[in-house]
């Protein structure tokens, strides 16, 4: 499944200064995405956002077969996407804390 293509071109550096209110994709719609192009099952896939003043906790509900996935090799693929989430959070001034719930 190609992200970029024909259908989906790149975004450009103007149209996607930040993932935020200005591309109109919040932390939890990014999350959903990219936990859908890693699950065998994207149509189990689904996010809540628990939004507190400071700290927002978003729980990630999938398949059972696609725990591992999501989870990734010595935990690689959950690492990076809290790795992306710090780096939003920065710039929100917020932190995210994510949680597997298989």
């Amino acid at each position: 499944m190609a992200l970029f293509g024909k259908d989906n071109p790149a975004p450009s550096s103007e149209s996607n200064a930040s993932a935020g209110s200005e591309s109109g994709l919040t932390a939890k719609e990014l999350v959903e995405k990219i936990v859908q192009l890693l699950s065998d099952n994207p149509n189990e896939v689904s996010v809540n956002e628990l939004a507190g003043e400071q700290v927002s906790v978003l729980e990630i509900r999938v398949a059972q077969s696609d725990t591992g996935k999501v989870i990734g090799r010595k935990g690689r693929n959950i690492q990076a996407i809290r790795t992306i989430l710090e780096a939003l959070g920065g710039k929100q001034g917020k932190r995210y804390s994510v949680e597997i719930i298989g």
